[in-house]
């Protein structure tokens, strides 16, 4: 050890006396990483028993149970959330090709070909709207288990007809390993990794309007007085408010039919009563793209 005194006049500036510094070194776990990209999107609602398409939501690009000396660990459990919850049961997640119904209590395995995504423990609780779902696959599961399982989830729902549109937030919270706590080690990384999902409803569109019926026909012939249903037919149940029309062709002359029942069904019927003085030697026929809502929904 040399100080800075200098030698001077026979000073001395260093000691050769022998020291020895001992270092207790203890090796703490270090929480496990994981880079993870986000994906989501929209999700449009099914027609009748057909589901909507679902909705990836992760794309992993690196994960290690911590630094290389801990390679040997495995990794045991993932967590995530999904916010904004309003259809109920309706509302999945795909967890390895298994649907993972996000209502409380809902538990199980999976079932899949591929071992390693075999057998994966599920449990779902629910509070406030927002769903955890807790992830464990089986005792040394491969990492690669853990990103088939990460980027195999998908969102969807079965509401079909009665969707609640909105926000659906999915967001990965934690990821854990074997490595323990002991001497302050970390055996959990806390995550914030969202995807986010637009739920829509399916706009209904117009599959036939077709006149289906009158009263009062004498010889196939419509009379002065006679009424007149069209009825349209939607891809979807559809609700309605007030008085829609459609218009009718009646020999050149333009007339409005007037909404008369059939909501909450697939099929409106429309009405309008002959007047007298029209004529149509070829037929009445229905005008195309000719619903109007007349103040109505």
């Amino acid at each position: 050890v040399r100080d800075s005194g200098g030698t001077a006049n026979g000073g001395i500036d260093t000691s050769v006396n022998a020291n020895t510094l001992t270092f207790n070194v203890t090796a703490i776990n270090d929480a496990p990483v994981i880079s993870v990209a986000s994906l989501g999107g929209d999700f449009t609602e099914g027609l009748s028993n057909n589901p909507g398409a679902p909705v990836y939501l992760f794309n992993v690009l690196s994960i290690a149970t911590g630094p290389f000396n801990e390679s040997s660990q495995k990794l045991t459990q993932f967590t995530l959330t999904v916010s904004g919850l309003q259809d109920g049961a309706n509302e999945v997640l795909l967890l390895a090709s298994n649907d993972v119904q996000l209502t409380d209590g809902f538990s199980g395995v999976t079932s899949n070909a591929i071992p390693e995504i075999n057998n994966v423990a599920y449990s779902v609780s629910v509070s406030g709207g927002v769903a955890t779902v807790t992830v464990t696959p089986t005792a040394d599961s491969p990492l690669s288990a853990f990103v088939s399982l990460m980027e195999g989830l998908r969102y969807r729902n079965d509401n079909n007809g009665a969707i609640v549109p909105g926000t659906r937030v999915i967001t990965l919270t934690s990821l854990s390993d074997n490595g323990g706590v002991a001497s302050g080690g970390a055996d959990t990384a806390a995550l914030n990794i969202s995807s986010t999902v637009n739920v829509l409803p399916v706009v209904p569109t117009v599959a036939s309007m077709t006149i289906t019926s009158g009263t009062g026909i004498q010889s196939g012939l419509y009379n002065t007085g006679d009424v007149i249903t069209t009825t349209v037919t939607f891809t979807e149940a559809v609700n309605v408010t007030g008085t829609p029309q459609i218009t009718l062709n009646i020999g050149g002359t333009l007339v409005q039919a007037n909404y008369a029942g059939g909501s909450g069904g697939t099929a409106l019927t429309f009405t309008y009563t002959i007047q007298a003085g029209q004529e149509d030697a070829d037929g009445i026929s229905v005008n195309a793209n000719t619903l109007a809502l007349n103040g109505g929904t």
